[in-house]
Parts: C-alpha cells; structure tokens; sequence
C-alpha cells in the first residue's frame, strides 16, 4: 500500500461489554467494520484505510476490503484505554512508513451510517476555514436538565419562568461520534481529537450502536440509508 498524506484509521476492538464481537455484526449486508472502510474508499479524499485492532478475526475482515490493519497492544486495548491512545500508537505505527502524514480521519465503527459525502464536506469545511479539527454532529433542541445542590435544574432554560416552545431554544449540537477530522501534526502534539480552531458539520444519521436495540434500529432502517451511501452496488470483491 502506498501511504497518502490524508489517511484513515479505523479503531475496532475485539472486546464489547454490550454486544459480544459488535464490530463484525452485520447491518445491511456488512458488518460495521465493513460499513467504516467502504464509507472511507468511497469518499475521494480518505481511501487509505488502516484499522487498528487486537482481535484477529476483525484483522482478517479488514483485509477483505482491503484496509491495512495494525496490531493493537494489549495495553491499550481493554474497556479503560482511550481512543485517543489507539489512534496515537497507529498514527505513530504510520509515520514510521510516511513522515509526510498531513490529515487524519478518526472513524468509529459503532456508526453505521456514515454518508462519504459527509467525509468530503467535512474534509472541504477544513481547508477552507484552515481549521485544525472538525467533527460531525446532529443538530437538536432537547430541554436540557441537571442537578444542583440535589435539585433538578434547567441547563438552556429558566424552569422558573413561562415555559418555552422547544424551537425558541438555543440550537444545540450533538457529538455523533462517527468521525474526527485532525491535523496530524496537532493531534500528535496535544493528544486530544479536539484541537484549536474547530469545526462541525451536521450529518443526516446519527445512529451509534452501542446496545442490542441500537443494532436492531440500524438494521430495521439500513436498506434505506445503503441506497443513500452507495453501498447497494458493492460487494466484498470490490476492494
């Protein structure tokens, strides 16, 4: 494989507290490993894929679409490690290769819908406001409770005064979780996905599997969204 200077890496355990082996799970026709790395060589600028793993049937799916996988440790591999840990020990795994890395695309496989086009738009809000991160978000306007002192609070609203309507409220911005765009360089340096000068970009679906009616969700509505992806034209050969 020959490293380009905009890559992206894919985290993908073996271990799950909620769903045993919840990468290889299957929504549509594909696992969400699967799903990540099609989603990635679909978009024009991140089709160099790696997935860094420590399970090796997630490793031998890896290479059925033609990502290149990395060996996770065990160190940071279990429920405490971070991700930013795994990205770090694979972006540093790449540079032994490239020293010339410029962006990253951060991806979590626990999305199942993540639309390439998205990855595009993410990649130009980047340059063109020479933004060092940007992330992708869905947009909504929940009222927002807290405790205080023990005692239920509004956070974007005064629970004391005349009640809202719901779209009078400040717009707020959910992290999906789906992807991260970084500058390599920063990234490294501050070990944090979330760097100065960021960006969001608002995405369609915001599905995150991380319990059993999650995977049934995604599952119920994949055909809809696949045909939206481009992943109904696909097949394992492709890559």
């Amino acid at each position: 494989m020959i490293i380009k200077k905009n890559i992206a890496i894919i985290l993908a355990r073996g271990g799950s507290k909620g769903i045993k082996k919840k990468n290889l799970k299957k929504v549509g026709k594909f696992s969400l490993l699967a799903r990540a790395i099609i989603s990635c060589k679909l978009s024009r600028n991140f089709t160099n894929v790696f997935v860094s793993t420590d399970c090796d049937k997630i490793a031998k799916e890896a290479t059925i679409y033609n990502a290149e996988v990395i060996k996770r440790p065990k160190n940071i591999s279990g429920d405490d490690a971070s991700s930013e840990e795994g990205w770090i020990h694979a972006l540093n795994f790449i540079k032994n290769k490239n020293h010339n890395l410029r962006l990253s695309l951060l991806v979590q496989c626990t999305s199942p819908f993540i639309f390439p086009k998205d990855i595009n738009k993410c990649y130009q809000k980047l340059l063109k406001e020479n933004l060092n991160c940007c992330f992708s978000v869905s947009k909504d306007n929940p009222f927002l409770w807290s405790y205080i002192n023990s005692s239920p609070r509004g956070i974007n609203h005064n629970e004391k005064k005349l009640r809202k309507r719901r779209q009078e409220l400040p717009d707020s911005f959910r992290e999906t979780g789906a992807f991260y765009l970084v500058n390599v360089k920063q990234f490294l340096l501050k070990k944090n996905r979330f760097l100065n000068k960021m960006g969001m970009l608002e995405v369609e679906n915001s599905i995150d599997i991380d319990t059993k009616d999650d995977l049934l969700l995604a599952q119920s509505i994949a055909k809809k969204y696949d045909s939206k992806i481009g992943f109904v034209n696909y097949s394992n050969a492709v890559f």
